[in-house]
């Protein structure tokens, strides 16, 4: 006799989170977006630091600076 359909969900969303738990974090890469170089406007990578194309810091921009600001 199957489980009703009710308990199995249940059981299964029990399971899920147990697995979740103990899953390891290190696994996981964050998968962040593309960015857009403030200096050239050329597409740069999620982790890239630097714009390859112009040098330019991507991590900070002006726009950044003065939003924080006010």
């Amino acid at each position: 006799m199957p489980l009703p359909l009710r308990l199995r969900y249940r059981l299964n969303r029990w399971r899920d989170s147990i697995k979740n738990f103990f899953r390891s974090k290190r696994a996981e890469k964050p998968v962040g977006r593309p960015r857009i170089c403030p200096n050239c406007g050329t597409l740069v990578g999620s982790t890239a630091r630097t714009c390859y194309s112009c040098g330019a810091n991507v991590s900070f921009s002006m726009a950044a600076a003065s939003r924080s600001i006010t």
